[in-house]
């Protein structure tokens, strides 16, 4: 069973004949002044996923960063299980370029 419900058509509702009353303007504006504005706003803060500071050479800075790099890209990858495999000059590249953006901000 379907029934037919008709909506009222904002665009052709009647216009109202008067003004509101003077009771209602005065509730909307008390109303108005005891409302809050509220705001909000965030700011990312990124915090480096190493400590840099707790390392005296930079060797051994580049070394675990390539080690964290490399564990990051083998557990996206879930074919690439074997986890015995060194870190590629390549990686170590990727390790170096992400070092000096690190450096630059």
């Amino acid at each position: 069973m379907t029934e037919d419900i008709s909506y009222p058509d904002p665009l052709n509702e009647p216009k109202m004949d008067s003004e509101p009353d003077k009771e209602t303007m005065d509730e909307l504006e008390d109303e108005i002044r005891n409302s809050e504005v509220v705001t909000s706003s965030a700011k990312r803060v990124e915090k480096p996923f190493i400590d840099y500071h707790r390392f005296g050479q930079f060797g051994k800075l580049l070394r675990v960063k390539g080690w964290v790099l490399w564990f990051i890209g083998h557990l996206r990858t879930p074919e690439s299980q074997n986890f015995s495999q060194e870190i590629s000059s390549d990686e170590m590249n990727e390790a170096k370029i992400a070092l000096r953006k690190c450096i630059q901000r």
